[in-house]
């Protein structure tokens, strides 16, 4: 039997797309993305999807 990796995913508020970007793939070696539509008075944030 084999264990698969599931998929896990963390939030928090986005500073520059590029900055989430390297910021999820060193602390969690996943892919990171900024919020392509914001909410007024919301920051944008940075959901970085690994496996956990």
């Amino acid at each position: 039997m084999v264990a698969e990796a599931k998929e896990c995913h963390k939030t928090w508020d986005c500073t520059t797309t590029d900055s989430c970007w390297d910021d999820c793939k060193s602390r969690y070696g996943g892919i990171g993305r900024c919020d392509d539509i914001t909410i007024p008075f919301v920051p944008r944030q940075c959901f970085c999807y690994y496996k956990c």
